[in-house]
């Protein structure tokens, strides 16, 4: 699973920021491979704390491990705040530290962003991905990780890893179609995915949903949550004025997802995102309504099987009880407490 992250996350995450004018090197590909498997063995998403604590989890998150200072630390890094804000933005739908750092946890395309661009102002260069490199890439993932404790133990085997998976995969020019896959290019331009933005209540069934899914072998992604009234009326076009086929009958602020409390998710396998041959979205539906949520294929006319709201602020799943009540998407998220 580890060379697979290497193709479908840090790959693309690398290809991301090379648009922005960050080089993709084998060095970069090395050092985000090692240090996230000195972090999480690139399988923990978030810090597991023991049985005997308070919290379940500790600061760290993402198969990076950051903390909230290290995101604040690449959001007003002078070299590295803007291409920051771009993927925060994006990614999350907010700059604000705490929100991307959320996000971290269910966003690995994010996560391996930030992580290059922790090590982005160290002024030494990336050691290469060999064998004689070791000690040099310890110490540049000392400096921009400042992990505690080191672990300088387990260093060895992961940097092999590392030089072995970088020097046995190039980055591929088409990803594999049947790799399961973080982030996989989804169309979100009608509207955000970051669950921070999300309506307090919805967003932690949506986060016990995704922990659901990992422990029952179902990749989701989550490809949209809230929409503007720019991003609804767009959307609404499409198949009417616009190009396309229609995909929703419903004008702003007609939906869910203009007042945050909806989410829409896909299959996280690349080239099978909306395949439900094998009722992969009836099972995912399925969770989500164990965790209070209402499932889009229980529409009793349009069935929208990729689609999660929560309905306890809507009577008969009308968003006009919400029209009703707060007249304005704008007025009911004024009143939420995070």
């Amino acid at each position: 699973m580890s060379k697979e992250i290497l193709i479908n996350v840090i790959d693309p995450a690398l290809a991301e920021l090379a648009e922005g004018g960050v080089r993709v090197t084998d060095a970069a590909r090395g050092m985000l491979y090692a240090a996230g498997l000195q972090e999480s063995n690139l399988t923990a998403r978030f810090q597991a704390m023991p049985a005997s604590s308070a919290v379940r989890k500790g600061e760290g998150r993402g198969l990076w491990q950051m903390r909230v200072d290290d995101v604040n630390r690449v959001l007003v890094g002078g070299s590295t705040r803007a291409r920051a804000e771009t993927a925060a933005n994006g990614y999350a739908g907010s700059v604000n530290p705490h929100a991307v750092w959320a996000t971290l946890e269910y966003d690995d395309i994010l996560a391996a962003i930030f992580a290059r661009l922790m090590l982005w102002p160290d002024p030494a260069a990336l050691p290469e991905p060999t064998g004689a490199n070791e000690r040099g890439a310890w110490d540049y993932y000392v400096r921009c990780w400042r992990p505690a404790p080191p672990r300088q133990q387990d260093w060895t085997a992961n940097w092999r890893a590392a030089v072995e998976a970088v020097g046995g995969q190039a980055a591929p020019s088409t990803p594999s179609p049947t790799a399961p896959v973080v982030n996989v290019a989804v169309s979100t331009s009608n509207g955000r995915r970051g669950l921070s933005v999300l309506h307090p209540q919805i967003r932690g069934k949506a986060e016990r949903l995704m922990e659901l899914c990992r422990e029952n072998g179902l990749p989701i992604l989550i490809t949209e949550t809230l929409r503007t009234k720019a991003e609804q009326d767009a959307l609404f076009a499409q198949g009417r004025t616009a190009p396309g086929n229609i995909v929703t009958n419903a004008e702003y602020p007609r939906s869910a997802h203009c007042w945050g409390v909806a989410f829409d998710f896909c299959r996280n396998v690349r080239g099978r995102e909306f395949d439900n041959g094998d009722r992969f979205f009836d099972s995912v539906g399925a969770l989500g309504k164990s965790v209070g949520l209402f499932w889009g294929g229980d529409f009793k006319s349009f069935k929208d099987l990729p689609h999660f709201e929560d309905t306890e602020f809507m009577v008969n799943n009308s968003v006009n009880t919400l029209i009703s009540r707060w007249g304005t998407p704008e007025k009911f998220m004024a009143g939420w407490t995070v």
